[in-house]
């Protein structure tokens, strides 16, 4: 081998080598994903005054004090955690300040065996103290301190005043104050005493597993979070996002991108937590929704996450795709590689249609925020290959509005189940069979499909070239004071079709299979839980 030779073979194994090495490294990496998840269950406008908690386990109450957990009270009753700003919520305060839970709490324990109505608080300067008594108003407290400092010997000059960044824990049947936090800072976490796997508490009669944390927002919203392994938290979703009796294919496709799904939200940074419980993420219904059949999936999918380029993936899923999945840039704004649209055979039969007035349309045009006069007509002006709608324009005596995308669905009185409708009904033609009997065939979709590109129907008749040359069929009746919609398919139309997932599990494909047809070159990979 000449010189030249060696120098091409070298650079050409250098190159092999460095690709091995590449390849090795992507195929090995590893991916981690945290092993428990935050779940908001009561937060913003869905956030109460106080809830109601227990356990067949006994409950462990704890309040975590830079990452600190100190327990204050044990208790196998039915106990209520609220804000401290209702009546009664006028307390003494004994003038000493302790630099830990057992100071207070054994101070707590003397004054309450001298027949004091006593309870250790955290303070707001990050003290511990003790507070005496519920009181109607700071008049009846000022005026009780005479008596107290009688009784139970000490300092007490201080009165404190309802405030929605106190939280108090109570006994719900005899209304004794167990403890108060008046910090912001340090959550009120509730745990079950027996932390089997089958354990589970209730808040507001509802089971959950995991631990309930209680944390003041800002200074008002009493917010509580579902802190739990992310594995029980895919048990809470499974069932009521697809139904457990669905194949085992199709809940076993759902949980791996129920579970990738969470590991990617981040809509709630300002409250801290990962996902909520409605279908703003995802619906999460804890230990109640859980069956047999949706544990199975999800344990037999342990870890497992969708992933494209290494990466784990925001898996969008909806419920009917009408026949076709669709780009995410077609729904949203950004184009998506792992997410484009794909013919749904298994999932076409789904249907609905509406029918408004132009005065109905008038008023949800002024509802909107949109003056335009009197609606006259709507019109579709482009529609996307998959029959969804791009652009839409109502046309009002006085002006016009447009709405792009997803918001064509919220044009219409009623919110539309999906983008992809068309106007004026659904539209059937005569089609004649070989032995010339016709029969009548819906126009599916919004456009007519050619081989070459793909056409929008924009009048009320089309032709139709026959053996004895082009005739005129009509598409709609002329109503003008009537606008009728009939449309395919439910949700936003970009990812997984569920409905699309439990027809192709019948038909004998795996979740794996099932996975990779809507999502476009993804992989599935195992995390690794921390």
């Amino acid at each position: 081998m000449n010189k030249k030779k060696r120098q091409r073979f070298s650079i050409i194994l250098a190159m092999i080598c460095l690709l091995s090495f590449s390849y090795a490294n992507v195929a090995n990496a590893v991916i981690y994903a945290p092993l428990y998840l935050q779940v908001g269950l009561f937060f913003g406008d869905t956030a109460k005054q106080s809830y109601t908690i227990s356990s067949p386990f006994g409950l462990n109450m704890t309040i975590n004090i830079n990452n600190q957990e100190i327990d204050f009270a044990s208790s196998d009753k039915t106990l209520v955690v609220a804000k401290d700003n209702g009546e009664y919520s006028y307390h003494i305060v004994r003038d000493d300040n302790y630099t830990s839970y057992k100071e207070a709490y054994d101070m707590a324990v003397a004054l309450s065996a001298a027949g004091a109505s006593t309870f250790p608080v955290y303070s707001a300067s990050g003290f511990w103290q003790v507070w005496l008594g519920s009181y109607a108003s700071s008049d009846s407290a000022m005026n009780a301190i005479a008596s107290v400092v009688a009784r139970y010997p000490g300092s007490y000059s201080t009165i404190t005043y309802p405030s929605s960044a106190r939280i108090l824990v109570r006994d719900k049947d005899t209304s004794r104050i167990l403890f108060a936090c008046d910090n912001p800072s340090a959550p009120v976490i509730a745990k079950t005493i027996n932390t089997s796997n089958t354990s589970y508490m209730y808040i507001d009669n509802k089971p959950y597993r995991g631990n309930l944390e209680f944390t003041i927002f800002k200074s008002s919203e009493l917010c509580v979070l579902n802190n739990l392994l992310l594995e029980y938290y895919v048990y809470g979703v499974v069932a009521l996002e697809i139904g457990s009796n669905s194949p085992m294919e199709s809940l076993k496709a759902q949980a791996v991108v129920a579970r990738t799904y969470a590991l990617c939200q981040n809509k709630h940074q300002e409250y801290g937590f990962d996902v909520c419980a409605t279908t703003c993420c995802q619906v999460y219904g804890g230990y109640k929704a859980e069956t047999y059949r949706t544990n199975q999936a999800t344990n037999e999918t342990y870890g497992t996450v969708v992933t494209y380029n290494g990466k784990v993936v925001t898996p969008y899923y909806f419920s009917s795709s009408g026949g076709y999945t669709e780009n995410s840039e077609n729904v949203w704004v950004t184009s998506v590689s792992y997410l484009k649209a794909v013919v749904d055979a298994y999932d076409i039969n789904r249907t609905w249609s509406y029918s408004y007035s132009t005065q109905q349309m008038t008023d949800h045009m002024y509802k909107l925020g949109y003056r335009i006069g009197n609606v006259i007509k709507i019109t579709i002006d482009s529609s996307s290959h998959t029959g969804r709608v791009l652009s839409m324009t109502v046309n009002g005596s006085t002006g016009s509005a447009t709405f792009l995308k997803s918001n064509v669905r919220n044009a219409f009185p009623d919110f539309l189940p999906s983008q992809m409708f068309v106007l004026g009904g659904q539209s059937t033609i005569k089609v004649a069979n070989a032995s010339g009997a016709a029969t009548d065939q819906t126009l599916d979709y919004a456009s007519i499909r050619g081989i070459y590109n793909t056409s929008l129907i924009s009048s009320k008749t089309i032709g139709v070239q026959t053996n004895l040359g082009i005739v005129t069929v009509s598409l709609m009746t002329d109503n003008t004071d009537e606008i009728s919609i009939s449309g395919r398919g439910s949700g936003h139309g970009v990812g997984m079709a569920q409905w699309g997932a439990i027809n192709m599990a019948d038909a004998g494909y795996t979740y794996e299979q099932i996975i990779k047809y809507f999502y476009t070159g993804v992989m599935l990979e195992s995390v690794t839980l921390r």
